[in-house]
């Protein structure tokens, strides 16, 4: 059996709570190498995790003969300069989303990796969700009809400020809707933004959203900086068809469904249910999704196949941003461009 060597490249806290560990539970992945341009906290988690070969500098990473691919994990601005520096080293590229600041920088690593022949795959994980993909599969199937209306709303406690909530979250729900309707084209978009606590960045997003298929969607996505607690937030995904519903945490596990016409409906009116494999609710969530989506990654390298979501898909979601932010200006619906 082939095994992945993978090297680390950012040893920030999505590295340390949820790739590290999950690449010592993947049998294909070896991880060997940790970057981070901080020597104490590289030395903290190399020394937590006992890893031996320690960077600060992504460029030498890149030139070791014996890795086979990068987890980026950096701060988004710096995405492009070394997902560009793997590509062009061979080595296949997993990187935390967005994969860059603009549609127009995606491109340019989208061409590199087909041109280096690597594979490329950004990190929305929501998509590798048991409630989710279950929730998909239940509108694929026809279950609740032809659908209406699709819904994400989600209030956070954090944000990057610096990135703003469209690039830095909003990005997960766009992605997230389009996987749900098997990529079909957003049409148009109108946006309502807002700043508080004196950043310059957008803190609140409302999106509209005119699917190819007829959908309507919508995305609030909001930072209440002045909360304390995640058990006060609200976090959902909806979905509403002409003959049911169905509505699933953001995180998973349960999912509440009703279906025009089914005795079950008909007894107990929405119901929930838990899909297959779904583990324990306060299981994290770093044990299914982002665990899942290594898996995916590391398989593909493995069986020469392509991963999922493809750099094309984060394409997308930057156009969609792009065109949130011109909607705002002008203060009406503006076209997504193909």
């Amino acid at each position: 059996m082939k095994r992945v060597n993978v090297a680390v490249i950012g040893c920030g806290f999505i590295a340390e709570t949820t790739h590290i560990p999950n690449l010592f539970t993947i049998p294909e992945a070896k991880l060997t190498t940790i970057c981070d341009v901080d020597q104490k906290k590289l030395n903290i988690i190399g020394d937590k995790f006992n890893v031996k070969d320690r960077c600060t500098d992504f460029r030498e990473v890149v030139k070791k003969k014996d890795i086979d691919a990068v987890v980026i994990c950096t701060p988004t601005p710096t995405h492009a300069e070394i997902a560009l520096a793997a590509a062009e080293a061979e080595k296949h590229i997993f990187v935390e989303k967005p994969m860059s600041t603009s549609s127009s920088l995606d491109d340019v690593i989208i061409k590199s990796a087909e041109k280096h022949g690597v594979k490329l795959m950004v990190g929305y994980q929501m998509r590798f969700l048991p409630n989710h993909q279950k929730a998909k599969e239940i509108v694929r199937r026809g279950e609740i009809g032809d659908v209406l209306y699709a819904e994400a709303h989600s209030e956070t406690l954090i944000i990057k400020p610096s990135d703003g909530i469209l690039l830095d979250y909003s990005t997960h729900f766009i992605d997230l809707l389009r996987w749900y309707f098997d990529n079909v084209r957003i049409k148009s978009i109108a946006a309502l933004l807002r700043s508080s606590e004196n950043f310059s960045n957008e803190t609140e997003a409302t999106l509209i959203l005119e699917f190819a298929n007829g959908v309507i969607g919508r995305i609030g996505v909001f930072w209440l900086s002045k909360y304390q607690s995640w058990e006060a937030v609200d976090r959902y995904i909806k979905i509403l068809g002409k003959r049911g519903k169905v509505v699933t945490e953001q995180s998973g596990p349960t999912i509440t469904l009703y279906k025009e016409g089914s005795l079950l409906s008909r007894v107990m009116g929405p119901h929930k249910i838990m899909p297959r494999y779904a583990l324990h609710p306060n299981v994290p969530l770093s044990d299914i999704a982002y665990r899942k989506e290594l898996e995916h990654f590391i398989s593909c390298i493995i069986k020469d196949e392509s991963p999922f979501p493809s750099g094309y898909d984060d394409k997308i979601v930057l156009k969609v941003v792009e065109a949130a932010k011109e909607s705002y200006k002008q203060g009406t619906f503006v076209r997504v461009s193909d």
